[in-house]
């Protein structure tokens, strides 16, 4: 007779998104398998092309060919009038001879993607949640979001998929014959590209720590709607015991070992977050000197210059 499999409380459906979580990905397999898959998980590749696959469960590819762009640009208002808005101001990226380029560090062309491919990546991913039930039981699923912050593609990916886990459209279709309670928020690990910002041309610099930002203040945004996920992890540039990830290859391998050995211990990362992380984090906000009300109180403080004759200078 054969035995009762055991019940997961839950389990990890890790989504590498854009070119280092490939290499994040091939680290947590290494790892993973390294240490006899001590706990149940799936991984999924998500990029806008298809130049760096790994070895993942699943892979989608977030690409369109000329004869597809060709049909978005002529029905845009059927895609929404954020699809209107990237066309109008993008246009001339999207060209025949660029359209299978990728994101380019430009995070408005994986929304584009995704608006496009969004039916399918969502056929996709129930796939991917199917295929962790055949393999084990459990009673709750944990999207895990893995990218850079600062590409074109993994930073503007993990935003939509947070969007797209809380949406009324979206998740349902996603969930298709489960219960809503099977899918939990996500979690969100992210290498910031410092690296990147320091070795490349001062205009691709801007474009990737705008991305960054972007990232950071989308993403307070929508914890703070209660739209977002449970945490998110941002992995430096060095720290104090010397390690400096100052390679593309050391981004991916410490991205993707920092993954694993939170999920591999999660009980007891859980168990000491939960009086201290948790509970403060409704109160926890920003209050840096240029959040918008210490500078309005700033601005407001201020004299104005005279000259001895008591008049303003011109």
């Amino acid at each position: 007779m054969p035995q009762p499999r055991f019940v997961h409380d839950h389990v990890f459906l890790n989504l590498a998104l854009g070119g280092v979580a490939a290499g994040a990905c091939r680290t947590i397999r290494r790892l993973l398998h390294g240490d006899g898959c001590p706990f149940s998980q799936g991984l999924v590749q998500v990029d806008t092309h298809a130049g760096d696959s790994c070895d993942a469960d699943f892979q989608y590819f977030l690409e369109t060919n000329a004869q597809d762009m060709e049909a978005i640009l002529a029905n845009a208002h059927l895609f929404g009038k954020e699809a209107v808005a990237i066309l109008d101001e993008m246009k001339h990226l999207l060209r025949p001879s660029d359209i299978l380029n990728g994101a380019r560090t430009t995070r408005c062309l994986t929304q584009l993607l995704f608006i496009w491919h969004e039916d399918n990546l969502c056929r996709m991913l129930r796939d991917a949640i199917s295929d962790l039930r055949r393999k084990s039981r459990f009673k709750q699923l944990r999207p895990v979001l893995i990218s850079s912050s600062g590409g074109g593609t993994g930073s503007a990916l993990q935003v939509l998929l947070m969007l797209a886990f809380s949406c009324s459209a979206f998740r349902p279709r996603l969930l298709l014959g489960e219960d809503d309670f099977l899918l939990l928020p996500p979690i969100s690990f992210v290498v910031e590209p410092f690296h990147y910002a320091r070795v490349v041309g001062d205009t691709q610099a801007h474009k990737v720590l705008a991305n960054s930002y972007a990232f950071r203040v989308e993403t307070e945004y929508l914890m703070q709607q209660g739209l977002g996920p449970d945490y998110v992890f941002h992995l430096g540039y060095s720290n104090d015991e010397g390690t400096v990830i100052a390679s593309p290859d050391l981004m991916a391998r410490t991205l993707g070992e920092c993954v694993y050995e939170i999920e591999r211990n999660w009980p007891e990362f859980k168990k000491h977050w939960v009086d201290n992380v948790d509970s403060n984090a409704p109160f926890a906000r920003y209050r840096g000197e240029d959040t918008a009300h210490r500078l309005h109180r700033w601005l407001f403080n201020q004299q104005p210059v005279t000259s001895p004759a008591g008049r303003s200078p011109s």
